[in-house]
């Protein structure tokens, strides 16, 4: 059943991703990138299946949507980095990481409405600190349907315990 996700996600976002200068050599903007998801998102993730009520896959919430972002930024970075889904960070795991040029992207993904933003500020903040890494991104699924795209693309840039945290509304 997974394959069939990520196959069914992948043939999607094949020929809807843009290429983008996303590195100067030295650093990835992964800033950049997710600004770009962000605005795909929003064209796009009407077309996809699953959010139709009657489709199956639905039961794995949030692994799907952290599938299509992967997917997205494994496009983007093409073996010019490593992008790895649940990437262990201690005794836990990162919903997203890239590794590029020795240093670690840590990107967590959320469900609007499933964790409250203090707890998931708090776990990313965590994930940095194991990593030392001082840069993080929370990107925040809403699928509620009464919301606007306008509602719902957001982007707010925080600092929390010390690391600099970015908020995604999608």
């Amino acid at each position: 059943m997974g394959r069939l996700i990520t196959d069914e996600i992948k043939d999607i976002l094949i020929d809807t991703i843009p290429d983008l200068p996303w590195t100067d050599g030295k650093v990835i903007f992964i800033s950049d990138i997710l600004k770009e998801f962000q605005q795909f998102w929003r064209n796009g993730s009407l077309s996809f299946p699953f959010r139709e009520k009657n489709f199956t896959a639905h039961i794995y919430d949030e692994a799907l949507y952290s599938f299509i972002l992967e997917a997205f930024l494994q496009r983007l970075v093409n073996s010019k980095a490593v992008v790895i889904r649940e990437l262990p960070i201690g005794r836990r795991a990162v919903d997203i990481g890239i590794i590029y040029m020795k240093r670690r992207y840590i990107i967590e993904v959320k469900l609007k409405g499933n964790y409250s933003l203090e707890s998931s500020l708090t776990q990313l903040a965590g994930y940095l600190e194991t990593n030392n890494e001082k840069e993080g991104w929370l990107v925040i699924f809403d699928r509620g349907r009464s919301k606007s795209w306008d509602q719902k693309i957001t982007w707010d840039t925080t600092e929390y315990e010390g690391r600099i945290i970015h908020v995604i509304g999608c």
